[in-house]
Parts: structure tokens; sequence; C-alpha cells
């Protein structure tokens, strides 16, 4: 038997999969480099670049980058519909 939560839980199950998207996009948009002391977030169509040794901080600046060039269009023919 399936417990419904409500809306609350409906909602958090909506953020959870605009973020999954979200995370899978920057990564087919984006280049991982391995650095000496940290790694690099590179847009594959050279809008915005990232370093950094903090994972999160990285992905969190990367993400800002990419959603800003994603809401202008820049991504619409590499994305496709997405």
């Amino acid at each position: 038997m399936v417990k419904k939560y409500g809306a609350a839980m409906g909602k958090e199950q909506e953020l959870l999969e605009e973020f999954d998207l979200d995370m899978r996009e920057l990564e087919m948009c984006s280049d991982y480099i391995a650095e000496e002391k940290g790694f690099t977030l590179r847009c594959k169509l050279g809008l915005w670049s990232v370093y950094g040794t903090e994972t999160i901080q990285v992905i969190n600046d990367a993400m800002a980058f990419f959603e800003k060039h994603k809401a202008a269009g820049d991504y619409q023919d590499f994305l496709g519909s997405a």
C-alpha cells in the first residue's frame, strides 16, 4: 500500500525532478576537467568556465551561469526541446 502525503510531497517530488533535469542538462552542456588542486566545469559552447576546489560551490556557480544562458536561448540548439 502506497501512502499519499498530499500536495507538499507532490511539490517536493516536482522540485527533485526539476533539479535532476537541471543537473543532467548541465552535465550534457559542460565538460569536467580535473586539475591538480581542484576541477573546472567548462561550457561546451565556450560561454563560461568555473574553477574551484569545493564541489558544491563549483556546481552552484556553474549552474547559475548555465541557467542564465539557457534562459537566453543559448542552449536551444544543443538541448533541443529539453
